[in-house]
């Protein structure tokens, strides 16, 4: 499975803006390359069959700069770590605390903060996202993380 970017809901204002997005941590137990579920308060479930197609913290901050990107209407958006140091405009550093699907509805809560180009943060935000899965097999539950990835560029985007 892989996450895929979501359309957003226009072009902002401010593309003209050079954004680096990164690092971008997810929690340890999501790399492995089994796609978790939560079954109980504390307890998770890796499903051997259903597999993510590479490592998911690089598929979730690909998809995350491709919909930054089509939001601002540039593809001027850099994954850390850029070539220059201050070659960004603004910084999105972002720590993932919670991705996984747990019943009908998949959560994702970050801790996310953006920096200027000197390193000053100019922002910072706790989320808690949920989406619904329309069924549980596992092609609904990716669905919904993507459709979750792309909410949270929506919300960056709004920020920046």
């Amino acid at each position: 499975y892989l996450l895929t970017p979501e359309p957003g809901s226009g072009v902002a204002s401010n593309r003209n803006l050079r954004v680096g997005v990164g690092p971008v941590e997810l929690p340890e137990h999501l790399s492995r390359p089994h796609i978790l579920v939560q079954a109980g308060g504390s307890r998770v479930v890796a499903d051997k069959s259903h597999r993510w197609a590479g490592p998911l913290e690089k598929n979730f901050t690909d998809v995350l700069t491709t919909n930054i990107g089509q939001r601002l209407g540039t593809a001027d958006v850099a994954i850390y770590p850029w070539e220059t140091p201050g070659s960004v405009d603004r910084q999105v550093v972002i720590q993932v605390t919670r991705f996984i699907a747990s019943g009908d509805r998949v959560h994702l809560d970050a801790r996310w903060r953006i920096l200027n180009r000197q390193g000053t943060r100019v922002m910072s935000e706790t989320i808690a996202l949920v989406e619904n899965t329309d069924g549980e097999d596992y092609d609904a539950i990716v669905s919904a993380m993507s459709r979750l990835t792309g909410r949270f560029a929506d919300r960056i985007v709004q920020a920046l």
